[in-house]
């Protein structure tokens, strides 16, 4: 939301960050290496692995996948991540019915994390001139961008009690004019690790083109370097390589 209070011209400036070759189709690429120069601290996960020497960051991006390994979420955080907020409302009517129409019986969380994800990739009409700061208003409105669809996937998600929360970073955008675009999409505990979901690209389990910056709204560090980034593509791989 503070993103978008941005002129169109600024906005588009601040928040695209060049690379120097195209990469295709991005839901495609399976893995992905990049370089850029930088003192920002990337976020590392099983899927975004980070290496530096001096200013150089070196990017190792993967489509995410099941590691195999449990890692529970302590209470503090199963409640954290489960619970209702004034943006998240997901003790509100609305989102309890539609959630747990589209979950039925289903209990495991990714499958219910799909049809959560893809009832919101078809029924929001994709725009940005609707602005929203609330996952009811979002739902009113049947309309957003790429930060109305996770929002309103997370607070669907957390009213069936799924773990979720809002993820702020950029993904490939332009295969014309190669650059990387501002995006917002979630993740959701399976009950051993956190996935990605991504309900504007109707996508479980993201694609190698998603570098994560930060999570929820408040974490913001990430919009004081992002106009200076550049990256420069090191290996690509495409699911039909």
């Amino acid at each position: 939301a503070i993103a978008k209070d941005f002129k169109a011209s600024g906005f588009d400036m601040l928040f695209r960050v060049p690379v120097d070759r195209g990469l295709g189709d991005a839901t495609k690429v399976e893995a992905l290496t990049m370089k850029c120069v930088t003192d920002f601290a990337f976020p590392q996960s099983h899927r975004q692995q980070v290496e530096r020497q001096g200013d150089t960051v070196r990017l190792k991006l993967k489509r995410d996948f099941s590691t195999g390994r449990a890692e529970p979420l302590s209470e503090e955080d199963q409640t954290k991540y489960t619970q209702a907020t004034s943006s998240l409302q997901s003790d509100k009517p609305p989102i309890r019915k539609l959630a747990a129409r589209l979950a039925g019986d289903e209990t495991d969380p990714v499958v219910v994390a799909g049809r959560l994800q893809k009832w919101v990739f078809e029924n929001l009409k994709t725009t940005y001139n609707k602005n929203a700061s609330t996952a009811l208003r979002v739902l009113k409105n049947r309309a957003g961008d790429c930060t109305e669809s996770a929002l309103l996937f997370v607070a669907l998600a957390r009213s069936v009690g799924i773990p979720a929360r809002e993820v702020g970073g950029v993904m490939f955008a332009d295969e014309d004019e190669p650059y990387f675009a501002w995006h917002a999409w979630a993740e959701i505990h399976d009950g051993k690790q956190w996935l990605s979901v991504d309900p504007a690209w109707d996508e479980v389990l993201v694609d190698a083109t998603h570098i994560k910056l930060g999570e929820g709204r408040e974490d913001l560090g990430w919009i004081a370097v992002i106009g200076n980034l550049k990256f420069q593509v090191v290996e690509v791989q495409h699911r039909d390589e």
